[in-house]
């Protein structure tokens, strides 16, 4: 169902994280919800959370704190929009390290789908225009208002499974991938962070850090070169809303995938 190619922008905006910051070595639920926050889990945006003394820290450091805020916080919600060849993808994922993740991925004008990740068990349910775009009528007939089931073995859809996975997300933003600098004091959402740069193929990036509680990773942002777009980290620490569809609510997409291969038509999923 192209299923890589639906994600492959994203992947590479999740990899802003590795072209934005560059760092050493740190250390029925159909998606997640709720307002940008900086401070921590339930921490309204510029709450009073004491300061935690990363703006005294080397830009390595900083990027490797908010790398290990981000795996502490055990959840967290990412959304944002990546631009890669011209293709503009929007993700809004919520994830936790118990391998559970739920929300929706599309890419502009193809439609996209809802995902549900419990485990190493994966549901994908794509909308009629993505149907439209990559497996038309009769396989959108087919399956319906389904969900296809697989697991995160199938290399469709393994990009799909690593972007839902927490410390994969934490460990992209300790990529070591450039030189660093300290950048300055703003506000994300009205919340208090600081700013580390980094050049990456002659184009800038940023990834700004919370500076009151915990410093985790509020947003990554690459305004240059070929691949472009922002990631936001909010809700940490919140509960991840990823219920597994029941049986009657979902179709075996790796049993589809053998069957139209044993009939000898095409398989369009």
């Amino acid at each position: 169902m192209g299923g890589r190619q639906m994600v492959v922008a994203v992947v590479i905006g999740a990899g802003l994280a590795a072209g934005a910051t560059g760092c050493g070595d740190g250390g029925g639920g159909d998606g997640g919800g709720g307002s940008a926050t900086a401070g921590g889990a339930g921490t309204a945006s510029g709450g009073t959370a004491a300061p935690n003394g990363v703006e005294s820290l080397e830009p390595r450091q900083i990027v490797d704190r908010s790398v290990q805020a981000l795996k502490d916080s055990h959840s967290v919600h990412v959304t944002g929009r990546v631009n890669s060849d011209g293709e503009t993808t929007t993700v809004d994922l919520a994830m936790d390290s118990d391998a559970h993740c739920a929300g929706t991925m599309s890419l502009d004008g193809q439609g996209g789908f809802r995902v549900v990740k419990v485990g190493e068990q994966l549901w994908i349910k794509p909308d009629q225009e993505f149907w439209q775009a990559h497996g038309g009528p009769a396989i959108a007939q087919l399956v319906g208002d389904k969900y296809l089931r697989t697991t995160i073995d199938n290399p469709d859809f393994s990009d799909v499974a690593s972007l839902c996975d927490l410390n994969g997300m934490a460990d992209l933003i300790g990529t070591d991938n450039g030189p660093l600098s300290a950048g300055t004091r703003t506000t994300v959402e009205g919340a208090p962070v600081v700013s580390v740069i980094t050049t990456q193929d002659g184009a800038p990036g940023t990834l700004y850090v919370a500076v009151q509680g915990r410093p985790y990773p509020v947003r990554l942002e690459k305004i240059g070169g070929t691949d472009t777009g922002q990631l936001d980290f909010k809700d940490f620490g919140a509960r991840v809303a990823a219920t597994a569809p029941s049986e009657d609510q979902s179709l075996d997409l790796d049993e589809l995938q053998r069957e139209s291969g044993a009939t000898g038509r095409p398989s369009t999923v």
